[in-house]
């Protein structure tokens, strides 16, 4: 990049910015059944055509946002699991709440076309920060494989958070409320991964 180009890019570059910022704003408030080109371009303040200029259509834009939010999840797990913890239950306390709390946060934002995808993605990047942090507590893990048993667990959070936000709140009786799912999920972690009889032992 030489000295001429660099304003001009760093234009693009916001410009890229503010766009993927305004889609999630839209995505997040009217849902994937309401997110349009020209709903975007409007939050953005920007022309439909210039929006075009970036993305070739919905789908890429949908998908560019939720690359991004997958990204921010696993600066923001690790950020989490980086602090200062005396204990394994007290980094899981403080991880399940994080975690649940984004899947209420951020409702709207990993479903329809890709969202498997998507789905893998974020389990990768939450898998990956949790396993990484939990190393120092390894002997406190109560499992013959350790990383089997954190995978499982990020695994078994991240369905439901997934189950949960596919849940209408008003009409569905499977909603779990976001405070209780998160007590329950953290009292699950604890107890799987730290009681000391193992679920699958013979009596």
């Amino acid at each position: 990049m030489t000295l001429a180009n660099a304003p001009q890019q760093q234009r693009s570059y916001d410009l890229s910015i503010r766009i993927l910022n305004a889609a999630e704003r839209v995505l997040q408030r009217d849902g994937l059944e309401s997110f349009t080109i020209a709903a975007v371009a409007s939050e953005a303040d920007v022309s439909v055509g210039g929006l075009y200029g970036r993305f070739q259509n919905r789908d890429e834009l949908v998908r560019a946002v939720q690359n991004e939010i997958i990204s921010r999840l696993g600066r923001d797990m690790s950020a989490v699991l980086a602090e200062r913890f005396d204990s394994l239950t007290a980094m899981l306390d403080r991880f399940v709440t994080e975690l649940i709390a984004w899947h209420g946060d951020n409702r709207n934002l990993l479903i329809g076309k890709g969202s498997e995808e998507a789905a893998d993605a974020c389990e990768g990047v939450v898998t990956l920060a949790l396993i990484g942090s939990a190393r120092r507590f390894e002997r406190e893990i109560n499992h013959p494989d350790p990383e089997i048993a954190l995978r499982f667990v990020v695994h078994v959070l991240l369905a439901s958070g997934a189950r949960n936000r596919l849940s209408n709140p008003a009409m569905s009786q499977r909603f779990i409320p976001w405070p209780t799912l998160s007590d329950e999920m953290r009292v699950f972690a604890n107890r799987y991964l730290c009681a000391p009889a193992r679920l699958t032992e013979e009596t």
